[in-house]
């Protein structure tokens, strides 16, 4: 899918939407130490270096990441949050929103459930991580990473099916 099928706006909201899931979900755990930080980073862009290769939207989205410096929340469009006046992962939430309504009214029906999909993926990926800061722990999403990701995931009009997954693994 061609950028040029969205604003300028809407492009790079798009474009770091696998970031404002990201923080979506890792906000929402207390007291996040640095070693969290770098693993979930490394979650986000791990799953871009692998969406690179896919073919339209997906990996434009992604190609687009690659190699680029870290986003801030005021890059992320979660200003406020900088400032502290909200809290970046109920702020991300309601991007989420926005986002699917920009993807359903301006691609295909169904590139924009695969791109909602992947970007509920990337939220996964980060559920599993957030929280312990170890990337080889095996699955195991805490509850506030699995109550962020049925946010995100109910934001984005995905089915459900792919949070519950992860909640099931943490068990």
């Amino acid at each position: 899918m061609p950028r040029g099928t969205f604003t300028t706006a809407e492009w790079a909201m798009l474009r770091l939407a696998p970031w404002t899931v990201a923080v979506g979900v890792a906000s929402r755990e207390p007291d996040p130490t640095r070693r969290e930080f770098v693993v979930v980073t490394s979650a986000v862009r791990r799953a871009c270096h692998h969406a690179a290769v896919e073919p339209g939207l997906i990996g434009d989205i992604a190609c687009s990441l690659c190699g680029r410096d870290l986003p801030t929340c005021r890059d992320l469009g979660l200003s406020d949050a900088d400032r502290g006046g909200r809290d970046p992962g109920r702020a991300a939430v309601a991007r989420c929103r926005v986002i699917s309504e920009v993807l359903g009214a301006r691609v295909g029906p169904d590139e924009a459930a695969q791109v909602r999909s992947w970007l509920v993926e990337v939220a996964s990926l980060v559920a599993e991580v957030a929280g312990r800061g170890h990337e080889s722990c095996g699955p195991l999403a805490s509850t506030p990473a699995r109550e962020a990701l049925a946010e995100i995931t109910d934001a984005l009009q995905v089915p459900s099916g792919r949070a519950e997954a992860v909640a099931a693994t943490s068990g």
